[in-house]
């Protein structure tokens, strides 16, 4: 069985769960256990992830399984990186970033904390120049948006990332990876 034809006939009453890892340094293969079987095949299936850029899954049950295409957890490792950079102080910094704040939530949900994107504090943007964030384009460009309407800001091109990377969701925890299998 493919990974993707396990997606796809995987729904919460199989009962799935992370039962134990294994691997080494390049390769990690997760063992998911699950109450039915799908066309005959066995009910453990061992998922192999290789060239594993970040990692958080962990023993027990799991509702969802998933491999979206687009993702905010990929932004970071297959968009173009910005930075955001200012040269003027807000009228008041703490409604500034409460509202970069709201973007980034409205973005990235639970996937990836305003920290780490978001640099810039109050007394920061008070000293008038600086770097507000830098990130992946879809968040530096919302970013933009908010801050230009009361900051002098400038969006300055950082690097595109080369490679092609892939995720697997298993509920709130993922792996990020060159190859899911």
């Amino acid at each position: 069985m493919t990974i993707d034809e396990l997606i796809e006939h995987y729904y919460d009453d199989l009962d799935g769960a992370i039962t134990g890892f294994s691997g080494d340094t390049d390769t990690l293969d997760i063992t998911f256990e699950y109450d039915e079987s799908f066309q005959g095949e066995a009910r453990i299936a061992t998922i192999r992830c290789t060239d594993i850029r970040e990692c958080t899954p962990h023993p027990g049950g799991v509702a969802e399984l998933a491999r979206p295409a687009d993702h905010p957890l990929l932004w970071q490792h297959t968009q173009p990186h910005q930075i955001l950079a200012f040269s003027s102080a807000p009228p008041n910094p703490f409604e500034l970033l409460g509202r970069l704040y709201h973007a980034h939530e409205q973005l990235f949900g639970r996937w990836r904390a305003p920290r780490d994107y978001i640099h810039a504090t109050p007394e920061i943007l008070s000293g008038g120049h600086g770097q507000l964030a830098h990130g992946p384009e879809k968040a530096i460009q919302s970013y933009w948006q908010i801050a230009q309407a009361v900051l002098q800001c400038s969006v300055v091109p950082q690097f595109m990332p080369k490679d092609s990377w892939q995720h697997i969701l298993f509920d709130e925890a993922f792996v990020i990876c060159r190859d899911v299998s």
